[in-house]
Order: C-alpha cells, then structure tokens, then sequence
C-alpha cells in the first residue's frame, strides 16, 4: 500500500526521506511536492550521474553520482537519448556511446546507513538501467534495505542479461523486508 499521511502521523519515524536513484531531470520528485504528502515535511536526495541532465528542483540536494555498490569512479555510459544512460556496460537498449565517461559514484546502501536512521520513513524510487541487481543485492545483504520503508524500482532485467526467474527471487526477497512497487 502506498505511504499515506495517516501511515505517516501514526508511525514513530524521526524524519521522512525521499531518495531518487536514477533522477534523470527530477521529474518524479517535482510531481512528489504537489502531492498532499510533502507537506508533512520531506528531506529529498537526488542521484543523477549523467552530466547532461539537468535537475531543475530546489526542493532536492542533488548528488552527482551514481548509484552502486561502492564508493569511487565507474564508467559511465551516456545513451543517445535523454533517458537509458547505465553503468552497465551490456545493456542492449539506450543506443549506448562506445566511449564511457568516468563518473563518481556511491556506495548507496553504506550511504544510507550512514547518513539515516532505520526509524526514518525512507521512500526509494529506483530507475538505474540495471545497476539494480547489483545494488538491491548488496543492500539485502547489508541490512540497509531496512532502512527502506517503501522501494518504488523499474526492472530492467530484460535488457542487462537478467534471466525472469532471477528478477522474480529478487522481488521476493525485497518484499521480505520493504513494500515493493514497480515502476515502468
């Protein structure tokens, strides 16, 4: 069930957090400050790697990285269009360059466990063109999907190599410990 402000003024969280992996221009956190449910108070990060992106949103700190398994540079490659740019070197859509560009990126399960408290109402909203089964993984694994109140996460199992039964074991293994919607 999508987070509601009742599910919101009942719970005991210390601060509710909005994280958008794969921000692309932030379209998705400029439709979430028109809803009802941020003004109950929100802190909203925003991760985006691709140089050629824009976040035109005051109401986020935006981060310059991509969203991964550890902290440091990663290649980086730019699609053709506005959208499909991916870490993932084999992905088969997005018109991908040949070339990647180093990118900075994050360790992002460390980072929320760094920076959050597990009592924190965390929102992730998800769109990594496939990064995403190497991060989700790692952050079951971790503990940092605790974290996680609600994941909102578009598979992209179909264009990185992911056989259908291994996107459905991770599926069932988030819903284990957060609220799972997919996204497309």
């Amino acid at each position: 069930m999508p987070i509601t402000k009742k599910t919101l003024k009942e719970g005991k969280n210390e601060m509710n957090i909005l994280i958008d992996a794969g921000s692309c221009r932030g379209r998705f956190i400029k439709k979430f400050v028109l809803t009802p449910m941020y003004s109950l108070g929100w802190e909203i990060h925003a991760f985006e790697p691709n140089p050629d992106l824009v976040i035109d949103c005051d109401k986020a700190i935006v981060h310059r990285e991509a969203a991964w398994i550890r902290d440091g540079k990663i290649d980086f490659y730019i699609g053709r269009s506005i959208v499909g740019s991916t870490i993932i070197k084999d992905k088969i859509t997005g018109r991908l360059k040949d070339r990647p560009i180093k990118v900075p990126c994050i360790d992002l399960g460390g980072w929320i466990m760094r920076t959050f408290k597990p009592e924190d109402y965390i929102i992730l909203r998800m769109d990594i063109e496939g990064a995403e089964y190497h991060v989700l993984p790692q952050m079951i694994e971790t503990g940092a999907i605790k974290y996680v109140k609600e994941l909102y996460y578009e598979p992209h199992w179909d264009k990185v190599g992911v056989s259908k039964k291994t996107n459905h074991r991770l599926a069932k293994a988030l819903a284990r410990y957060v609220e799972v919607y997919h996204i497309l």
